[in-house]
């Protein structure tokens, strides 16, 4: 049975409540009855609960494990849409081609004659492992920098330049962070070894191919060239003479030619999936072809989808139009370009499409704010009773109210009174359009810079990163603001006025953001008092200092008391 809003909140207020705080290394609790704590603690976990790298390593490797399963399904899923059904036991135990797959995707580069099960299988190898890609688009300078910090502790040349840079030593850098630069610089000099490897293979093998060679034509060659190492440690013969007998372009090998455990980039599979589909379009017309693809995904409806019906699970088809060769490689992801041009298709958790149908390459934007939103602290919840949550700080109902909190707590010397006073209302409007004629100077400058730097005619309308993260007024505005209105004077010890954004949420909701700007403005006119959007919890008929006085009473602590009666005289 639901209770009504009014009556959960007077059971907040005047009922028993228990509060507990979770963090990492303890647990705090307090519980109330109505004004009257009755008892309030902290609970210390023990040292090694607290250290959750391990519970992240093995988290980060199920969802791994799990989103390549999904893909890896997803794509089989999509050949036999495409009419290239799955190997059976049957199929396996009457065809023997079907158990080299890498001979497969050779006849199929080649435009050899395939079955539908021998092409899926062939596809189906080559997207068991999508290679490792060069940079993410979400990787900030901030990442960049905590990066290049860990790798100057394996003192590489990236460790060298960090540094240089003045960065830190082995001791500013955690043991996990030496691991993962140790284990980084090691994929890329191997992926790095292996461009290397593939384009030498190039250069020797395709005019005997007659056509540009593949991860598979490399992989083959290998095979072959390891059955010839262990034919001349069997038979000790020269393995030089045997390289040249059998004709093989290229040096011989110094040591045994690699199988396995190979970290291929990832714009090696894209090549040869294209020129698969290609090769093969002639004798599976289908996959030439422009077609519509759709997408059936399952969306359990809450209160940051749709505010009626939450709970409820319902189906949303995504369509469309492409050619095969794009979906199967980037399905219903969403092209995202970074600053440096490059292109990425990327999908979000949650109601994106793109979870359903991530395609051989889409990557999985990772949710950095990942855990729910907390409601907002003036109004938790609506009439109905559903959550309000809080608003993003990126949102500009927040910037505004930040402004206005830096503009509140502004303070300036009235020469009149020698007495620290809130500016006026009109000298406050004047600050607000000095800072906004500065700030759009910034923006303009910025972007010419950005636009310049890219060669670029037309300048970048984007507002950059520094300017749209921070709300300051600086100290120069400031004095130059005392010198248009010489009635007051700035502080001795006066710093910029300053208000972080950064990311993350609010502590509102938008509604009640706008209406804190208003309260603020109002308080600086002098048309409010502070109280007023900061109350204290008084009875009727008692004033904001009797309530006042009445909380300070009550509070156990002598010194805590004491120092806050001196800071509400303040």
């Amino acid at each position: 049975m639901k209770t009504k809003p009014e009556n959960n909140a007077a059971r907040f207020l005047k009922g028993l409540v228990f509060g507990f705080d979770l963090g990492t290394a303890s647990i705090g609790y307090a519980v109330r009855k109505g004004e009257i704590f009755l008892d309030v603690g902290v609970l210390l976990c023990p040292e090694d609960t607290a250290d959750l790298v391990e519970r992240r390593g093995l988290r980060r490797q199920r969802r791994t494990t799990k989103n390549r399963n999904r893909r890896r399904h997803w794509f089989s899923g999509e050949l036999v849409k495409l009419g290239f059904p799955a190997p059976t036991n049957f199929d396996r135990s009457t065809d023997d081609s079907l158990g080299n797959p890498v001979a497969l995707r050779v006849k199929a580069l080649n435009g050899g004659v395939l079955s539908p099960v021998q092409l899926h299988v062939a596809l189906a190898h080559l997207a068991k492992r999508r290679g490792y890609q060069d940079g993410l688009p979400w990787a900030g300078e901030s990442q960049i920098a905590h990066a290049e910090r860990a790798a100057a502790a394996t003192g590489g040349v990236q460790g060298q330049k960090a540094k240089a840079a003045g960065a830190s030593s082995d001791e500013d850098a955690s043991g996990e962070d030496k691991k993962k630069a140790e284990e980084e610089a090691k994929t890329k000099e191997a992926v790095a070894a292996l461009r290397q490897e593939f384009a030498d293979f190039r250069n020797n093998h395709e005019s005997v191919l007659g056509r540009l060679p593949q991860v598979a034509d490399l992989l083959a060659a290998r095979a072959y060239g390891h059955s010839l190492w262990v034919r001349s440690c069997k038979s000790g013969c020269n393995l030089a003479d045997i390289w040249q007998e059998a004709g093989i372009p290229g040096p011989v090998p110094t040591q045994e030619p690699r199988q396995r455990k190979e970290v291929w980039p990832r714009e090696f599979i894209e090549q040869e999936l294209r020129a698969i589909l290609t090769s093969q379009s002639a004798l599976f017309p289908q996959l030439g072809e422009e077609r519509e693809f759709s997408v059936t995904q399952r969306i359990r409806l809450t209160d940051t989808t749709e505010r009626a019906g939450r709970g409820e699970v319902r189906e949303e088809t995504f369509c469309r139009t492409t050619s095969v060769a794009e979906w199967l490689l980037f399905g219903a992801c969403r092209e995202m370009k970074t600053k440096d041009g490059r292109i990425f298709f990327v999908y979000d958790r949650g109601t994106d499409p793109g979870k359903a149908a991530p395609g051989l390459l889409g990557l999985c934007y990772p949710r950095f704010d990942n855990r729910h939103p907390h409601v907002d602290l003036l109004t938790p919840s609506d009439e109905q009773g559903r959550p309000i949550h809080v608003a993003r700080k990126n949102k500009p109902e927040a910037q505004e109210s930040l402004f206005e909190q830096a503009l509140l707590n502004f303070r300036v010397l009235d020469k009149a009174t020698g007495k620290k006073v809130i500016p006026s209302s009109a000298s406050l409007d004047a600050l607000r359009q000095m800072y906004e004629a500065g700030r759009r100077k910034t923006v303009k400058e910025s972007a010419k810079k950005v636009a310049k730097a890219a060669n670029s005619i037309t300048p970048l309308i984007a507002t950059p990163s520094d300017v749209r993260n921070a709300v300051e007024i600086k100290v120069k505005t400031l004095e130059k603001w005392a010198q248009a209105h010489p009635e007051y004077a700035l502080l001795e010890d006066q710093k910029e006025l300053k208000a972080s954004l950064g990311k993350g949420r609010a502590r509102f909701c938008r509604a009640n953001l706008k209406k804190l700007v208003e309260d603020f403005e109002s308080i600086a006119q002098g048309d409010k008092e502070q109280s007023a959007w900061q109350p204290v919890l008084r009875s009727d008929g008692q004033s904001a200092a009797e309530a006042m006085n009445a909380f300070l009473s009550k509070i156990k602590h002598g010194l805590v008391q004491h120092r806050l009666r001196l800071f509400v005289k303040l």
